[in-house]
């Protein structure tokens, strides 16, 4: 019998239990320990624009692997995906027909299969996707939505940056305004989608005309946050070693 694909939008914050790597805003997080997993990483944010087509079959690809190596239990076969996406704008499930009613002509937009609201991706913003056997991690839907959170709290925290959570809400803020949205899809305990992070100024403009993930907020990206320059490949690495400690890996 065929699983069905889990697919979702916001999900609340609970308090764990168990030990923590680093308190947060409401409680703490919940930190994994034993084995260690190996990823490989595929980091192409310091090359041109991917277009949202092209990324998303990269993601099948590493997510039709996944699932094999993990049925026939050859080893690891997880993969952090990283790069930039030429403009667009992302459907996800819960995009009402008033929202798609609403939308500017710029940029073009496209339906996905993933969990939340509308949302734009472009340079300027690095876009990072797991490809997971949560089997490997913790079975747990809430935990890892909270782990990426986690992740781009750490690494925003290495450029001075405070992140943080709010209550009823998936993704990350920084005073108020959302920096870092996120939108999975799980099949099969393995992942797909990810999280984008609003890196350079230049991310910025075009999420006018839109509310991103539904919420009526603003939204600001790191460099207004440290004020200074930073590229998408810099904050990538940051966000990769903030990668290892949250979900206990070592790169491939």
């Amino acid at each position: 019998m065929k699983s069905a694909p889990i697919i979702l939008a916001f999900l609340l914050f609970s308090k764990p239990t168990t030990p923590l790597l680093n308190p947060q805003q409401l409680g703490s997080f919940q930190a994994l320990s034993g084995k260690t997993n190996h990823i490989e990483v595929v980091n192409i944010s310091s090359g041109p624009p991917v277009s949202y087509a092209e990324g998303l079959s990269m993601q099948d690809k590493y997510f039709e692997r996944s699932l094999k190596l993990s049925s026939g239990g050859k080893g690891d076969g997880d993969t952090l995906l990283l790069l930039t996406h030429s403009p667009i704008l992302t459907l996800g499930s819960s995009t009402s027909e008033e929202t798609l009613s609403s939308l500017p002509p710029y940029p073009p937009n496209v339906k996905t299969n993933r969990g939340g609201d509308v949302t734009y991706h472009g340079p300027g913003q690095i876009t990072i996707y797991p490809i997971l056997n949560l089997a490997n991690y913790k079975k747990d839907i809430h935990w890892y939505l909270r782990a990426l959170e986690e992740t781009a709290i750490l690494a925003l925290g290495d450029f001075g940056v405070v992140g943080a959570r709010e209550e009823g809400v998936t993704g990350v803020f920084v005073g108020g305004r959302k920096i870092a949205s996120v939108g999975v899809k799980v099949r099969r305990w393995t992942t797909m989608h990810g999280i984008g992070v609003n890196v350079g100024r230049e991310s910025l403009g075009n999420f006018q005309g839109i509310k991103p993930c539904g919420m009526d907020r603003d939204v600001t990206c790191l460099e207004d946050c440290c004020d200074r320059e930073v590229t998408v490949e810099v904050f990538g690495e940051a966000f990769c070693r903030a990668f290892e400690k949250v979900f206990n890996c070592v790169w491939k």
